[in-house]
C-alpha cells in the first residue's frame, strides 16, 4: 500500500514540475521576443544614423544651378 501512495505522490510531483517548466519556458520565450525587438530597433536606428551622416554633405545649402545659373562675364 505504501508503494501505491508513493507512486501517486511521485506522479503529482512530476506534474507540478512539468507545469513549472512549461511556465518558465513561456516566460523565457516572451523575454526572448522582447530582446530580439530591442536589438532590431537598435540596429535599424544605427543604420539610419549612419545613412544620415553619409548623406549630410549633400544636404548643405549652396547655389542651385538650375535656379540661379552662373553669370558669364
Amino acid at each position: 500500500m505504501v508503494a501505491m501512495d508513493e507512486s501517486i505522490a511521485n506522479e503529482a510531483w512530476w506534474k507540478r514540475r512539468a507545469a513549472a517548466q512549461a511556465e518558465w519556458w513561456r516566460k523565457r520565450a516572451a523575454a526572448q521576443q522582447e530582446e530580439s525587438l530591442r536589438q532590431n530597433s537598435l540596429m535599424y536606428g544605427g543604420l539610419i544614423a549612419i545613412g544620415a551622416v553619409m548623406v549630410q554633405p549633400f544636404l548643405t545649402p549652396g547655389p542651385l544651378p538650375w535656379i540661379c545659373p552662373p553669370r558669364s562675364a
